[in-house]
């Protein structure tokens, strides 16, 4: 990305942020739709971000030309302004700054559309297992990026696209997502993550015509709240059409994440394959033996009885036992860990 982009970052922008300033400023002066060519995003998209740059002091927008031109603050005004931001700053925090405990549960009324966006790419960023993410389909530009390399660190990610009319959403989402799913209806933003973050919000606080009605909520350290936003999303998941499904795993394979080795079951399942499962439980024990079934609500047909249900039956030398994640409260026996393997393998 450069040192540019690493530097402005550090201040705050985000990627998309930083590459359109960048585009302007190498421009020294240009309309939306050259702004929008040079920094590769569509052009109501620019709109939006060359208005949050604006905001931010960096640009200006003579919208009184035609067509309207956006020019880059000299950047001896930009660095200024920046560093008395920082005095601002430092001030503000020592005046406010106590200990606080960091368990502690948070939660945060988010109203504006910059800080929302924020605050949803730092949670995708922070995401290290699992990250459910619903966002509509205008907005998904804006956190490919924070998807893709989220994916490439081995996160399990599925996607829920609202607002969604394209037939085919795979050249969008392939390599970002673990899994897909799209909706032509209008539904709130959510995300949760394995570190407990949620957010979810009125889809206008993403994109689209913002209301100072609408707001989102991020809470942190609060496994209810935080639950009752995996409810919202599994829901919502559970009412909708598939839209891309990534190639299964190599086998063997192990997973941190009880829910992705359940995805992966069902798709070797489902391809033929006869499947072993050594289980890590949270009590300590190891239980293994033949996957003889499994009951899921992440891919069509799903075959969860309620919601948020995902089970693994064995077949083991004690007989058949069922199998959940963490919280599993049906399942017989509770697993953090799972490796799966094909049963011809040695």
């Amino acid at each position: 990305m450069g040192p540019l982009i690493d530097q402005l970052e550090q201040f705050g922008f985000s990627q998309t942020e930083a590459e359109t300033y960048r585009a302007v400023l190498e421009l020294g002066q240009g309309t939306v739709g050259e702004v929008a060519t040079a920094a590769d995003l569509s052009k109501g998209y620019a709109y939006e971000v060359i208005g949050d740059l604006q905001e931010r002091g960096v640009v200006t927008v003579d919208d009184h030309l035609t067509p309207t031109q956006v020019r880059a603050q000299q950047p001896e005004e930009t660095v200024r302004d920046l560093a008395a931001g920082l005095d601002r700053l430092e001030s503000s925090l020592r005046t406010h700054y106590s200990h606080t405990d960091p368990d502690h549960p948070e939660v945060e009324v988010i109203k504006s559309r910059q800080p929302a966006g924020r605050r949803l790419r730092r949670a995708i960023e922070a995401a290290e297992t699992e990250l459910y993410l619903s966002v509509p389909y205008p907005a998904l530009e804006r956190v490919v990026d924070v998807l893709e390399a989220a994916v490439g660190r081995g996160v399990f990610v599925l996607l829920l696209l609202s607002d969604c009319d394209p037939a085919s959403v795979t050249d969008d989402v392939e390599g970002r997502v673990t899994a897909a799913r799209r909706c032509p209806y209008d539904i709130p933003f959510a995300t949760m993550t394995d570190g407990g973050t949620a957010m979810v919000g009125d889809a206008g606080v993403l994109y689209g015509e913002h209301d100072r009605t609408e707001f989102a909520l991020l809470v942190r350290n609060s496994p209810k709240l935080s639950g009752a936003v995996g409810a919202l999303f599994t829901n919502f998941w559970m009412s909708t059409s598939e839209a891309y499904v990534a190639p299964p795993d190599d086998l063997p394979a192990t997973y941190d994440s009880f829910t992705e080795a359940v995805f992966q079951t069902t798709l070797h399942l489902r391809g033929g394959s006869d499947l072993y499962a050594t289980a890590e439980l949270l009590s300590g024990a190891t239980i293994e033996g033949h996957i003889v079934d499994v009951e899921q609500s992440l891919l069509g047909p799903m075959t969860a009885q309620f919601p948020l249900q995902n089970t693994i039956v064995l077949s083991t030398a004690d007989g058949t036992v069922s199998v959940g994640g963490p919280g599993a409260f049906v399942e017989e026996y509770s697993a953090g860990v799972v490796r799966l393997r094909r049963a011809d393998d040695n």
